[in-house]
This record gives structure tokens, C-alpha cells and sequence, in this order.
């Protein structure tokens, strides 16, 4: 059976069929605009370059995760080099990311907090931020023994500088278009 979580008319809006915990699903895959753009240029490039930060990760827009009978695709995924030292080049990654990150929409809120959620804390994934650019805030959770533990929380202008990439601080209103 397919779960329609989001339908678009609008050719510009992009849909991508989920399956997670053995539901397939279809859901947006369009971020509120300007939101991934600002986020890789803002706080993760020095994650993933070394620019102004530590580097030694790969941090994909919308990777394509195969990930045992799931098939996700997080709005921002990233893994540590040790783990990935090269990017494949299929159309899609089998091995569980480090960090995820969910923005939060009405559309896809349902699917990334209860359908996504489970699968990522299943197979390993250590950290899960989800961004709500309405409310304007952002949740950051670690994988411990298996449950989500809630660390950090930031909303509006506060300082961000949260596992995984605590070696850096970036305001998250930066994050807003």
C-alpha cells in the first residue's frame, strides 16, 4: 500500500517515494527555500572542506539511502571519512550515515519523526538534527543504547555549536533565507 504524505501540482516541487519500516511512502523532497543552500555554505563547509573547521566528512544535499529493506532520503546526511574514505559513485548509499539532518514541513514532519526516526536509530546512525524553519528551531539528538536522547536545542539567534560539529559556532538564525 502507498501512503501519500505529500502531492505537489507545481512541477518545481520534486516528490521522492520513501519506504520506510515497510510502508512505501511519497514525500517532498523540496526544502523550504533558500534553507540547504544557506545551511552547507554556512555551517557545514568546514566540515566537509576544512575551511575554518576540521573537515574529514562527506555531507550530501538528499542522498538516495538504501538501508536494509528502507530506502530514505534525508534532507542533509553526512559521513565521517574514516567511516567513507570515498564517495561512491552509484545512484544511491548503503551504509548508514553519522549525522541526518530532517528539516521539519507540514508535509514530511510525520514522516521524519516517526516513519525516518526508527530506521536511522536501527541502523546506527549517531546524531539526528531536525530543523523546523517555522518555528525557527532546531532539535539535535544522539543515539544512545539504541533511543534518541534529546542533547541540544537552539531557536531564533541562539549560538549553535552542537555534536557532531560542536568545533564550530554559527548563529542559527544564519540558517533562515
Amino acid at each position: 500500500q502507498i501512503h501519500v504524505t505529500a502531492v505537489h501540482t507545481s512541477p518545481a516541487e520534486n516528490t521522492r517515494l520513501h519506504n520506510a519500516r515497510g510502508e512505501r511512502r511519497i514525500a517532498s523532497i523540496r526544502a523550504p527555500c533558500g534553507f540547504l543552500p544557506a545551511c552547507q555554505s554556512l555551517a557545514i563547509i568546514p566540515f566537509q572542506r576544512g575551511r575554518g573547521g576540521p573537515g574529514g566528512w562527506w555531507i550530501i544535499d538528499e542522498p538516495e539511502l538504501h538501508l536494509g529493506e528502507d530506502i530514505l532520503v534525508p534532507d542533509i546526511a553526512g559521513w565521517r571519512r574514516e567511516r567513507m574514505p570515498e564517495f561512491p559513485e552509484t545512484a544511491f548509499v548503503t551504509l548508514a550515515p553519522d549525522w541526518v539532518c530532517e528539516v521539519l514541513s507540514p508535509s514530511t514532519r510525520d514522516l521524519d519523526r516517526h516513519g525516518k526516526r526508527p530506521v536511522y536509530a536501527r541502523e546506527g546512525v549517531r546524531h539526528l538534527w531536525f530543523i523546523d524553519p517555522t518555528a525557527r528551531d532546531l532539535e539535535a539528538f544522539e543515539l544512545r543504547d539504541g533511543e534518541w536522547a534529546l542533547i541540544a536545542t537552539a531557536r531564533n539567534d541562539d549560538p549553535v555549536s552542537i555534536p557532531p560539529f560542536e568545533a564550530i559556532s554559527f548563529p542559527l538564525d544564519a540558517l533562515w533565507p
